[in-house]
């Protein structure tokens, strides 16, 4: 009787090995620069071959921008109902935060920005297009409350709607402060008040 054990090789779904491909490019990108970082050092990482991530993505481009659409995950769908008083407006701003601080909890976040802080002002026309293409109206499509704003006091600077949790990040790439729930609290309190003061016309 033959005792040596046969290993199948397990064949991943393809939406596994584009986790696996984009998990490796974030960590490549980030080690070596996205100029620097190449496709076998990406196939390797991800315990593929060269042909197995083209397979996929077909450029270095293209993993790029699927590491940036990774963030874009569509939320729960939020209620649309009127805000007819202030219960109904603090409910609808705590689930939006409980949102956007439950994305800032992520590893992966930080280090996209630090690879967008690094790597952006090399590649314009595609993080302009990536702005207004895909991330905006990504945004615009899942969170009502940015609609509120746009329509109040707020305009087109529709970003200032972020800038709280953009600011603890930044404080996170630059000084290393934490990001976890007990460091980001304060900054989370203010950033409720200002999108209630934002929004109060919104229930009168």
């Amino acid at each position: 009787m033959n005792d040596t054990v046969v290993r199948k090789r397990v064949r991943l779904a393809p939406a596994q090995r584009c986790e696996l491909i984009l998990d490796a490019a974030l960590t490549e990108f980030s080690a070596h620069g996205y100029a620097a970082a190449r496709i076998e050092d990406i196939a390797r990482r991800a315990g593929l071959s060269k042909a197995g991530v083209y397979a996929h993505y077909a450029s270095k481009d293209a993993i790029f921008e699927a590491l940036f659409n990774r963030l874009l995950s569509s939320p729960a769908a939020e209620p649309s109902g009127e805000l007819r008083d202030q219960a109904d407006l603090e409910a609808a701003v705590e689930r939006f935060l409980d949102r956007v601080y439950a994305r800032l909890g992520d590893p992966a976040l930080a280090a996209i920005f630090r690879l967008l802080i690094s790597e952006g002002s090399r590649m314009p026309e595609f993080m302009r297009a990536w702005r207004s293409g895909v991330l905006w109206p990504h945004l615009h499509a899942h969170e009502p409350l940015l609609a509120r704003l746009q329509a109040g006091r707020i305009g087109e600077s529709i970003e200032l709607a972020y800038s709280p949790m953009l600011h603890a990040l930044m404080r996170h790439l630059v000084f290393g402060d934490g990001l976890d729930e007990i460091a980001t609290a304060p900054i989370r309190r203010a950033h409720r008040r200002l999108l209630l003061a934002l929004l109060g016309d919104a229930v009168r």
